[in-house]
């Protein structure tokens, strides 16, 4: 009958951290798109385009609510910790926005 006019923390949590997922998606192809303009080299494409994948399904994951999104969007979230200083940022910004969807 009536609707709580406070929004969920763990729903605002959730698509907070899909963008930053989509964004960081998008930074790599952006970034990989430019280094291979310059400097082609496939190893570099491959790794790159297998984290921006990964980036994108975690995303798409956390969207619908998936269990295995949350975990893989933190293992991914420690691993962003140790590019600094940008990654380390969102990271640490993905990791709490993760801890906060806690399972319901």
């Amino acid at each position: 009958m009536f609707e709580s006019v406070v929004p969920d923390p763990v729903e605002t949590a959730r698509r907070r951290v899909t963008m930053i997922f989509r964004v960081v998606a998008a930074m790599i192809v952006l970034r990989t798109t430019y280094l291979t303009i310059i400097a082609p080299r496939l190893d570099r494409f491959a790794i790159n385009g297998f984290l921006a994948c990964a980036a994108w399904l975690i995303a798409e994951g956390l969207d619908d609510r998936k269990r295995w999104a949350r975990w893989a969007g933190i293992v991914y979230a420690i691993a962003e910790l140790f590019s600094v200083p940008i990654g380390t940022f969102i990271g640490v910004v993905s990791l709490v926005y993760l801890v906060r969807m806690r399972d319901r």
